[in-house]
């Protein structure tokens, strides 16, 4: 879909252009003005309404799958909150440079404090400030094409194309570890840092399209200290709240649970219909949340793992992300295009906010302050940026930007 150039010349849209902003669709209330993001239906779309767009999209539109679209259940979307909305909108920031690497790896947005993002480049990452509205690019050396990123503190790790893995300082400015760590032309498909209580070292484990799982100690020195086989291409990772056990993610219906003490796989979970591609640990480390090709996000109790306690249904995508917020609270559910699904944990998952827009989804991301902000990245022609949500009842905090670039 291609729209005309923005004809708003700030550096973002705020709600107070809008006399309603907490619905829990983005648009709905400004059909024939100007959405979230930018699009002025009156004048550049007046050939079409958003409604009628929106229709057209959710009919047309096809997922990417590995089996065939019969074989795929559908399930009941969950119930809307219609006003009573759990994050509201606070504003569309425009950062036209806004990259995704590969249309299945979604895990391309960080943001470690409310005011600061940092996204992939063409050739390493960028940093936007959301004070200053500038973006500072730090390129890394050699063909690197970054399709997965995770950050700790100061450090920040990119997975790429050419299977390398790209450690970087922000502090220092400079790349503290680089290499290929994949072989065969394979891809390196994601990395995530992690600590375990009784270790003490930081440590980053990465997956790729070789089929193998690498943890590296980052302590000191960036080091090997173990890998695994596995029986597909790993698309992502996520390490337990208590630093011990490995969500993994794979081209294949099942999902793996790994203990990362003794290297043993612990258990599979079985009931997704296509591969899985993002995942993500409740707080509690209790739950696993399970995103797949097949357009549904599954929720497991690892205390009874035989089967999925609930089902998620997507509107028309792939999921593609998932994060729980800090508080384990809500469950953050990206499709690749035009949706972010948002569901109460409390309720069971019975109750859900729905966020529609125009685009790409590149990453979504909680702040790591603390944690009731919001973002998630989309790339439209004309229109690529990020969204920022808050939740409905935080305090306010102060906005300073407490990182070093």
């Amino acid at each position: 879909m291609q729209l005309g150039e923005n004809n708003v010349q700030n550096y973002y849209i705020d709600k107070s252009i809008f006399h309603s902003y907490d619905s829990d669709y983005g648009g709905q209330n400004m059909p024939t003005g100007l959405d979230y993001q930018g699009i002025e239906w009156k004048t550049e779309m007046s050939h079409t309404t958003r409604q009628a767009l929106r229709e057209n999209r959710n009919h047309k539109y096809v997922p990417f799958r590995q089996f065939s679209q019969e074989e795929m259940s559908s399930y009941p979307l969950k119930k809307g909150k219609g006003y009573e909305a759990f994050y509201t909108f606070e504003k569309f920031y425009k950062i036209p440079n806004l990259w995704c690497g590969h249309f299945q790896l979604k895990r391309n947005l960080l943001t470690p404090t409310k005011t600061d993002i940092i996204y992939p480049s063409s050739m390493g990452f960028s940093h936007y400030s959301l004070l200053e509205f500038k973006e500072k690019k730090f390129n890394i050396k050699d063909e690197f094409h970054p399709v997965g990123m995770n950050y700790y503190k100061d450090l920040v790790a990119m997975a790429s194309l050419e299977g390398s893995l790209a450690i970087y300082s922000l502090p220092k400015q400079k790349i503290l570890f680089q290499n290929k760590i994949i072989k065969n032309d394979s891809i390196n498909n994601c990395v995530t840092f992690f600590k375990q209580p009784e270790a003490h070292h930081l440590k980053c484990c990465c997956g790729g399209n070789d089929n193998s799982i690498q943890v590296f100690d980052v302590s000191h020195e960036v080091k090997l200290v173990a890998k695994y086989l596995m029986e597909s291409p790993v698309n992502d990772l996520r390490v337990s709240p208590e630093g011990n056990l490995l969500l993994i993610l794979e081209d294949q219906k099942e999902c793996a649970i790994k203990d990362l003490r003794s290297g043993e796989t612990i258990m599979m979970l079985r009931g997704h219909e296509d591969y899985g591609f993002s995942g993500d640990w409740h707080p509690s480390g209790f739950f696993v949340a399970t995103g797949n090709q097949d357009s549904t996000c599954r929720i497991w109790d690892l205390r009874k793992s035989d089967k999925s306690v609930n089902v998620l249904q997507a509107h028309i995508g792939t999921v593609c992300s998932l994060n729980y917020s800090k508080t384990g609270s809500h469950l953050v559910m990206a499709e690749n295009v035009d949706f972010v699904n948002i569901y109460d944990v409390s309720n069971n998952y019975e109750s859900m906010q729905v966020i529609d827009f125009f685009g790409e989804v590149t990453g979504i991301s909680f702040d790591n302050e603390d944690g009731d902000s919001l973002f998630f990245g989309v790339m439209l022609e004309g229109r690529n940026g990020v969204f920022e949500y808050n939740l409905k009842k935080s305090k306010p905090q102060a906005i300073l930007s407490n990182f070093t670039f």
